[in-house]
């Protein structure tokens, strides 16, 4: 099963993240309270998180992941390129693409 898909954000309450899509467990969703909107601010992705930056940790799951898929993406497309210059080039192309990502995200 897929994950749910982001964005995750911290709960309003903290301690849990949540995301505003749908779990999509079906009845398990409704019996385990995931989709108990209403109290968690959200759809339920995790709970009972003691630390702020262990939340923003998760949060950043599906960020995180699209990051990865971005750097291998220019990896593949750069993996030809040889030398130093042109390593400095591949970082360069690398740092622009998420740096393009993440101005979507901001």
């Amino acid at each position: 099963m897929p994950m749910t898909p982001g964005p995750w954000r911290i709960a309003k309450g903290g301690g849990c993240v949540v995301s505003d899509n749908p779990v999509n467990d079906g009845p398990r969703e409704r019996e385990t309270g995931h989709g108990d909107v209403e109290y968690y601010g959200g759809f339920l992705i995790c709970e009972s998180i003691l630390k702020k930056d262990d939340a923003l940790v998760i949060a950043s799951v599906p960020e995180l992941i699209d990051l990865a898929k971005i750097g291998y993406e220019v990896s593949i497309q750069t993996s030809m390129i040889r030398g130093m210059n042109d390593r400095v080039k591949v970082y360069q192309l690398r740092h622009r693409a998420i740096m393009e990502r993440l101005k979507l995200r901001f």
